[in-house]
């Protein structure tokens, strides 16, 4: 409940400021815009950690663009969901109550926690480009 009226909140903000388009015109013609979902989520997960809000904000910055129109359905949830799992450290909730639950120092969470996910971030990108490859 709380996770979802933080992505509306700041869904809200961030789609009425100039960052989606802003964002759109850096990525614009520098890479595929495949990719663009996925370095959206990456930055939206590096500032602020959930990863839920993190698709939700991600989603309606992608559908305020005209991404959502060249890249196809399941590449584009993919690479949206890739982003959402790249950056679990610091600013995500779920890192400190695995380091919390464990009892492992920083150090140990992060190669046995953050660096998991961000494989599993690349390999679901990796899925995710090669989709859009074939089918588009």
């Amino acid at each position: 409940m709380y996770a979802g009226s933080g992505a509306g909140a700041l869904g809200a903000v961030i789609l009425g400021s100039s960052f989606p388009e802003d964002a759109f015109g850096l990525l614009d013609g520098v890479v595929p815009a495949v990719f663009v979902p996925l370095l959206l989520a990456v930055l939206v997960q590096a500032a602020q950690g959930s990863r839920v809000v993190t698709a939700v904000v991600t989603a309606g910055m992608v559908q305020a663009s005209g991404v959502a129109g060249v890249v196809g359905a399941v590449p584009l949830v993919l690479m949206i969901a890739a982003g959402s799992l790249s950056v679990s450290a610091f600013s995500d909730p779920y890192f400190w109550v695995v380091k919390r639950e464990t009892g492992d120092p920083v150090e140990i969470v992060i190669s046995r926690f953050t660096v998991p996910m961000m494989a599993a971030s690349a390999a679901v990108a990796a899925a995710a480009w090669a989709i859009a490859a074939v089918f588009t």
